[in-house]
This record gives C-alpha cells, sequence and structure tokens, in this order.
C-alpha cells in the first residue's frame, strides 16, 4: 500500500495523495509511517496527505489496515450519459449513503427510478404501474422489472414512519441496483449508439 488514492473531498478528482513532509522516496506509506511525521495513540495512526491537484489536505486515519480520511470524501461520480435530473438524485443518494443516512439513500434511489421511468415515456400514475407499464412496453426485460420493484419497494419502505429500519448493508445493495438501472437503461444505449457511429 504505496499510495492513498481517493476522491479529493475539496476539487471532486480520483487522486493519489501525497504525504505532507513526504521522505525523498516519494512518500511510501510504509517508510513515511515508520518517521515522525505521523501520530499514534490506541485509536491508530494519524497523519496528513495532500491533494496534488487542489493543493488541499486531508486527514488520514489508519486502523487495522483500513483508511478513513477527513472530510469525507464524495461518493464516485455518475456517468454524464444518465440525464442530468436523474443523475442529481442518484448522487444525492450517494451523498446520504456517505453520511450514513441510509433511509434518505433508498428514498432518494426510488426518486431517480421514478424519474427515469418517466423519462422513458410512463403514462400510469404510480410507480408500481409505471414499472409494470415499461415491461408491457418491452422497454425494460422481466428481471429490469423485478430489479426495478425491489428498489421501489424499500425505498416505500424507507419513506414511510413505522416501517423498519434500512440498515447500511441493504442501503449499498439498493444504491448498486438503481446505478446498475440507470446504466442499463441509459449508458448502455449509448456506448451502443457510439459504436454504430463509429463503424457507420
Amino acid at each position: 500500500m504505496e499510495q492513498l488514492r481517493r476522491y479529493c473531498p475539496y476539487c471532486h478528482k480520483h487522486v493519489a495523495f501525497s504525504w505532507v513532509d513526504y521522505d525523498e522516496l516519494g512518500g511510501g506509506i510504509t517508510r513515511y509511517l515508520d518517521k515522525s511525521n505521523s501520530y499514534r495513540n490506541p485509536k491508530g495512526i494519524w497523519a496528513l496527505a495532500e491533494c496534488p491537484v487542489c493543493n488541499n489536505c486531508v486527514l488520514v486515519h489508519i486502523i487495522d489496515n483500513n483508511i478513513q480520511i477527513y472530510p469525507n470524501p464524495l461518493p464516485t461520480p455518475t456517468d454524464k450519459r444518465v440525464p442530468e435530473e436523474i443523475r442529481k438524485d442518484l448522487d444525492e443518494a450517494k451523498i446520504c449513503f456517505s453520511v450514513n443516512a441510509f433511509r434518505a439513500c433508498t428514498v432518494m434511489c426510488r426518486r431517480a427510478l421514478q424519474n427515469a421511468c418517466k423519462m422513458k415515456d410512463a403514462t400510469k400514475e404510480r410507480l408500481v404501474d409505471q414499472i409494470d407499464e415499461l415491461a408491457e412496453k418491452g422497454i425494460i426485460t422481466k428481471d429490469l422489472k423485478e430489479l426495478a420493484h425491489t428498489i421501489r419497494w424499500i425505498g416505500n419502505d424507507a419513506a414511510h414512519p413505522n416501517e423498519k429500519e434500512v440498515k447500511k448493508e441493504e442501503a449499498e445493495e439498493i444504491l448498486n441496483l438503481t446505478e446498475q438501472f440507470l446504466h442499463i437503461l441509459f449508458v448502455a444505449p449509448a456506448k451502443v449508439r457510439k459504436i454504430k457511429e463509429k463503424h457507420k
């Protein structure tokens, strides 16, 4: 583990952080932590690292080979080929997940799903019917229909009081499923169009 690669919480780029006051060999983590540039206590190792793009620094916490940086890095950006309105919903879901707001995360996933259905010309009023409508029109497959209903179901539970708590693992699964659904609906067709244009 010679480099710390993360999304910078300041400039939002994926970078290899440099260790502050790094050694002459380029800041390898092992050599760096053997020096006096880090602080150790019962909670682990604490050090500073710098983003090579924007030159802002983050606090790095290392314990049992797990690394956490502060401020928390933003989640990975959503593919630009997902329409902007839907992309905003998914990005908000990712931000909610990154701050442990798991119910909010799943609700935003449900919102992204419904926006996607509307953008694909679903005319029904309720999301449950919109999903079935897309399947009946052949816009989504049977498997995608089941995937969408899973997102809808968990999102509904999260939005209503007195339902069970949404756990981290569940929110992460729904977030990943939502992004996969949107990729199949919007990103994959865009890739196919590009290949067709390339080969005429």
